[in-house]
């Protein structure tokens, strides 16, 4: 992964730097309560947040570009959003404080998951989404901003924003263990390609060695039937020149 200067200031990576800087002033704004409604500021903030999300994941794909900065700094602020989100509706009570741990636990989950994949196993595994991720994120995302108002409706109203948020929750869980299912499937598959690959290699190094074996016996066998033919042909000069004196000699008697 490389960082290009060019790619710090497209217009997707400047909405998500903007994301970033919305956080602490979101949070400041919902904690606040002496600032006149701080709740319906934070959560117009907390609006604008998420549609800055959705603006730069579609100038990036629409118009290519896509970056490395990008791939880093977008989910970063997707995640500091989310918690904060959640963090903050938990302290004002508005949700219940397992529904933060579970959403923590997870997304640690798939951070130190994906970073023991690339670095332990080196494997060249991709996270594929699937509807239980997906479906998570709706939920979770119906959940925060029905949360903003919690207590301030009705009885019935609480109970639905905690059952959607429950409901994200169990399948943010699905969602871990079917990539981690998928994952050991894809390694076992992984490892079985290796070793096929490493036994071709083999072969192939053998067969290798075996030609270059028969290449140099009848290189040797070549210069053997070379140095027999030199020596036959200098024997039969040599014969030929000793018939040849002793005809000259016998010629002079």
């Amino acid at each position: 992964m490389k960082f290009s200067k060019k790619d710090i200031f497209t217009i997707p990576n400047i909405l998500t730097y903007i994301r970033i800087v919305c956080v602490p002033f979101f949070i400041w704004f919902i904690l606040d309560k002496s600032i006149p409604n701080n709740l319906y500021i934070a959560f117009g903030i907390f609006i604008f947040a998420s549609i800055t999300d959705m603006v730069d994941g579609f100038i990036a794909r629409h118009y290519h570009l896509i970056s490395d900065i990008g791939k880093v700094a977008d989910p970063i602020a997707d995640k500091l959003l989310q918690v904060s989100t959640l963090v903050c509706l938990t302290i004002l009570g508005k949700i219940a404080l397992v529904f933060p741990i579970i959403f923590f636990i997870k997304e640690a989950y798939m951070v130190i998951g994906g970073s023991v994949i690339v670095k332990i196993f080196k494997s060249d595994y991709v996270l594929q989404s699937n509807i239980f991720g997906k479906a998570a994120t709706c939920l979770n995302s119906l959940g925060i901003v029905l949360g903003f108002f919690a207590g301030e409706v009705n009885r019935a109203y609480d109970i639905a924003v905690n059952v959607i948020l429950a409901c994200g929750a169990v399948f943010a869980i699905c969602t871990a263990v079917i990539y981690t299912m998928q994952f050991f499937k894809f390694r076992k598959r992984e490892l079985n390609e290796k070793r096929i690959k490493a036994v071709a290699d083999s072969d192939l190094q053998s067969n290798n060695q075996d030609e270059t074996i028969d290449v140099i016996v009848e290189t040797e066998i070549k210069q053997e039937a070379d140095t027999i033919n030199a020596e036959t042909i200098d024997a039969v000069e040599n014969v030929n020149d000793n018939n040849d004196s002793e005809n000259n000699d016998s010629e002079k008697c």
